[in-house]
């Protein structure tokens, strides 16, 4: 295994045939003759466990990689579109570090100030071992992110040999720090292998197109015809962003510069709503538990029981505030203190007790003598219990029951006159309404008759001057009235 590629031994399953590492300089027949394994190609890059994306297609280790990373290959230029670049320049791959190669693309777009700045990403091939395994590191410069000077998204691009025509395309990503940050790490590296994550779902979306144009016909030379040879050209090839096509289908990569604040915010967000879904999966947990042991039955005897227990509670308390009540009422019905039994409305004729209590010249008739009535005793003590019915006079043989039974049948009257009195208000109510609408008719009635009359008395031209006048005069009342009439119905409403 070679340590310069930094990943595991891709050449257990490979059967050569013939020197394929020869000495340089000697040629002979069937140097180059192998055949490919039977079993896939696993590689995993050192130090990188994070995969974004998996995919196998059908075409060669080769022609994907000349897909991808050919001279004439516009890929990664397409993907730049969404990194808000207004002009992109894609090198061409050079010889980095003798055994490697190496492109950078430069790409113009505007900074978190507004102004214009100049972003430098490279990418390096690392293992280019022909038909069997590829490996190529993408590192971009964060500078939408807080203390991108600190560190760059550093992803691998895996392309593999699966089996005859066929590979895999995986796509490893990492945060690589050249210094730790303060606060945040966390946070950043998370945004950061999301935002890689998209690019990669992005990057397979390309490669599915390119696949698909070159239709069944995949051999390795139509692709290197197509997309061009590796490190053959040596001219940059700059696009603007008015040149790069739009893509198929919306790209999931969306470019938006943050702030540590909008970290923090973030964070905080996200702590909250953790909180409160583990309040919620607990909750959740602990129905399902109780689910788990009480059945359905149970469960109704339970409510049953609360609902009983709950009623128990009310109607006991409710009884034992009217037991109280009941108990203060007997009370104070032992000293006397309570409301009447009876609600009645009567009208009383006073004028009846204060005539046969003290007869004059304008009181009322009765049958009764006058004569020595102030100085009749028998007369003032039933004068007494006429106007005083609750006391009886200690001068009275009068038995109580018919002091009683008096003011009985003078409230029943009293009651009877009442009915009658509202009967006869109501009566009269009605009577006064007929005749104020009557009224109102008949000046409306007589009015429209002395308009018409002073029509007549206009168009003669001998006029009675006396029954201009009482036409005039009889007309000026109605109208009046009708007037009047008319104001105190306004009144009303």
């Amino acid at each position: 295994m070679d340590p310069g590629y930094g990943g595991k031994n891709i050449k257990t399953s490979l059967r050569i045939d013939g020197n394929l590492f020869g000495p340089s300089g000697v040629e002979r027949k069937n140097t180059t003759k192998f055949k490919l394994p039977s079993q896939p190609v696993v590689f995993a890059p050192a130090g990188m466990t994070q995969v974004a994306v998996e995919k196998e297609y059908d075409i060669s280790a080769k022609g994907l990689f000349h897909i991808l990373f050919g001279d004439k290959s516009a890929v990664f230029q397409l993907l730049y579109r969404e990194r808000l670049a207004k002009r992109v320049v894609q090198g061409p791959w050079t010889a980095h570090e003798k055994t490697r190669q190496r492109r950078d693309f430069e790409y113009e777009t505007a900074g978190k100030n507004g102004t214009n700045i100049v972003i430098n990403d490279y990418q390096v091939i690392e293992v280019m071992n022909d038909h069997l395994c590829y490996v190529v590191s993408d590192r971009k410069t964060p500078w939408y992110l807080p203390g991108h000077e600190r560190f760059v998204l550093l992803s691998k691009i895996v392309i593999t040999h699966v089996s005859k025509a066929r590979c895999k395309l995986a796509v490893y990503t990492k945060i690589d720090w050249k210094r730790n940050p303060r606060i945040v790490k966390k946070l950043i590296e998370r945004q950061g292998l999301q935002d890689m994550e998209l690019e990669a779902q992005d990057l397979v979306d390309v490669v599915n197109d390119q696949v698909a144009r070159l239709g069944h016909n995949k051999n390795t030379g139509k692709v290197t015809n197509i997309f061009g040879q590796v490190g053959i050209q040596t001219q940059a090839v700059q696009m603007n962003a008015e040149d790069i096509p739009p893509p198929n289908r919306p790209r999931k990569f969306k470019l938006q510069p943050t702030t540590t604040g909008s970290f923090i915010a973030q964070y905080i967000g996200n702590v909250i709503i953790s909180i409160l879904s583990t309040v919620m999966s607990w909750i959740l947990a602990m129905i399902a538990g109780v689910g788990k042991v009480v059945s359905t039955h149970k469960l109704l005897v339970v409510l049953l029981l609360a609902s009983g227990g709950a009623n128990f509670f009310y109607t006991s308390k409710d009884s034992w505030t009217w037991y109280n009540e009941r108990n203060a009422a007997k009370y104070m019905s032992r000293l006397g203190v309570g409301p009447s039994t009876s609600m009645t409305r009567s009208v009383y004729l006073r004028d009846i007790a204060e005539a046969f209590a003290n007869p004059n010249e304008t009181s009322i008739e009765l049958a009764l003598p006058i004569d020595g009535i102030s100085e009749n005793r028998c007369h003032q003590t039933f004068s007494h219990l006429l106007n005083n019915p609750a006391t009886s006079s200690p001068n009275s043989f009068y038995d109580p029951s018919s002091t009683r039974r008096l003011e009985r049948t003078r409230r029943n009257l009293g009651s009877q006159r009442h009915d009658l009195l509202v009967a006869l208000r109501v009566v009269n109510r009605i009577e006064q309404e007929v005749v104020e609408a009557e009224y109102e008719h008949w000046l409306l009635d007589e009015t429209h008759k002395c308009a018409k009359v002073g029509t007549m008395l206009d168009g003669t031209k001998k006029n009675d001057q006396t029954v201009e006048a009482w036409v005039k005069g009889y007309c000026g009342d109605c109208a009046k009235s009708l007037h009047l009439v008319k104001e105190g119905r306004k009144g009303l409403i």
